[in-house]
């Protein structure tokens, strides 16, 4: 028997067989070795477990940038995929608690095209508090609230937008836009020229040179809106509109060739160009040369037939050359396509006092002097017509609010005035009105040849009347 087991026997049928059990020698261990050992596994899974979780981390962190998803975004804005943005901008102002400004400027500007003004104002005002020194999203919301009308609040927010960036010509070009749109008064176009004014390199923008010498123009500063307007040339010579614009201004200043040099260029860039034919046409019409004018004015009636005042100076063609049927035709379009330009209507007047349906000129010219309440000439001629029907009382007092708004001096209305005084025998202030005439016309170097004959054959009158009042008088009187 060895050490390493013991042997035993059984004996089946005549067979023996023999089993050995065999032993095994343990080494001898400590209790605290398995204590140790399952100690130093647990540290190593706890150590795996805390690297997993900063990756982890990590990873989260470096996928949750604010403005990962803006290329997205702006790519379905530029393809006009509004609900596709609208759905994106929520998705991603829930994931970043609103503090997110780029979606809320997006959102913005589709609210602003869907024409939802208020909701537009909302988004951007969101963007604003998330970016409060961004004088972009400022501008914005002034822009909105002068789109809503509230001129004197988009002012104040434009005014806002320039201290945060006074470098932004567009806040000073929109801060006076507001500001004259808050009365449309001398008072508010003097503040919005002023605020131009103060905006920074004002001479390398046509929006404001081209808006100052409209402000100028407004307050008969036409010198002043020539040179700003020039100067809108300088940056831009092939502007077909600077060029009617400045073509136009030197017409008022009563300087036709230098309008029609304007006109010239403007048309040699684009010979059809509409305002151009119609500012030209309108010279030649007011020169007396009526056919040249229709030639023009057919060119421009090919490419812009629905042009209210190209049918309007085609009809007061017509009727300079006694067409009067073909006048009124034309004047009716123009009132259907502008129905409130004051000035189409005071012509349809005039037209058909010609043809003396004075009931039809009584019309017009009603409609004329409610469009336009500052403007002298519509009372003058409703006056007119009110003699016509025989209206004296009337007609007196549209002559007197005729002359209390004329600041002009009008030789035509003093005129007038004079030859109804004379019907109603009213011969002292017929005499003073024909007096003032004079005094008029010579300040003008042109006036119509009509109105001297009629004014002398007044004052033939005046004197034919003195002369029979004096003989009265002496012969009543030895």
């Amino acid at each position: 028997m060895s050490d390493d087991g013991d042997e035993n026997s059984t004996s089946d049928g005549g067979r023996t067989v023999s089993f050995v059990k065999l032993g095994v020698k343990n080494k001898p261990t400590s209790p605290g070795s398995d204590l140790d050992a399952l100690q130093g596994s647990t540290e190593f899974n706890g150590d795996m477990l805390l690297k997993e979780k900063v990756i982890a981390k990590s990873k989260k962190r470096e996928l949750q940038g604010l403005d990962r998803r803006n290329f997205i975004l702006h790519q379905r804005f530029v393809r006009r995929d509004f609900n596709a943005c609208k759905a994106l901008v929520k998705e991603m102002a829930d994931e970043y608690s609103e503090m997110c400004e780029y979606p809320f400027c997006i959102r913005g500007k589709i609210a602003r095209m869907e024409g939802d003004f208020r909701e537009a104002l909302i988004w951007f005002e969101k963007a604003q508090l998330v970016n409060p020194v961004s004088g972009v999203y400022m501008r914005e919301i002034g822009r909105l609230y002068f789109l809503l009308g509230s001129h004197i609040k988009a002012s104040e927010v434009f005014l806002d937008s320039i201290k945060l960036n006074k470098k932004d010509w567009k806040s000073y070009y929109l801060r006076a836009m507001a500001l004259y749109h808050i009365k449309q008064d001398s008072e508010s176009t003097f503040k919005a020229q002023e605020c131009l004014l103060t905006a920074p390199k004002t001479a390398r923008h046509v929006e404001i040179l081209t808006f100052l010498a409209r402000l100028c123009e407004q307050r008969n500063d036409i010198k002043l809106a020539i040179e700003a307007q020039k100067k809108a040339l300088e940056l831009e010579p092939a502007n077909l509109d600077l060029l009617t614009n400045m073509g136009l201004l030197y017409a008022r200043w009563q300087n036709d060739d230098q309008a029609f040099d304007a006109f010239g260029k403007a048309l040699s860039y684009d010979p059809a160009h509409p305002q151009s034919i119609l500012a030209a046409g309108s010279i030649i019409q007011t020169n007396g040369e009526h056919e040249v004018a229709l030639t023009k004015y057919r060119i421009a009636a090919k490419n812009c037939e629905y042009n209210g005042p190209l049918w309007n100076n085609i009809g007061m063609c017509f009727f300079g050359k006694g067409k009067c049927v073909a006048a009124i035709s034309c004047l009716r379009k123009a009132n259907y396509l502008c129905p409130l330009e004051w000035k189409i209507c005071y012509n349809l007047g005039i037209v058909y006092n010609a043809v003396q349906q004075y009931a039809s000129a009584y019309h017009f010219l009603s409609s004329a002097v409610n469009l336009n309440t500052r403007s002298t000439m519509p009372y003058m001629a409703l006056a007119v017509v009110l003699t016509n029907l025989d209206d004296n009382t009337n007609a007196s007092k549209a002559y007197d609010r005729a002359l209390q708004l004329d600041k002009n001096n009008s030789a035509q209305i003093r005129l007038n005035y004079a030859i109804f005084k004379a019907k109603q025998k009213e011969l002292k202030k017929s005499a003073e009105s024909l007096q003032e005439f004079y005094k008029a016309i010579t300040n003008k170097r042109t006036f119509s040849q009509e109105m001297m004959f009629a004014a002398d054959n007044l004052k033939r009158y005046l004197g034919q009347t003195d002369k029979c009042d004096e003989a009265t008088h002496t012969y009543s009187n030895p």
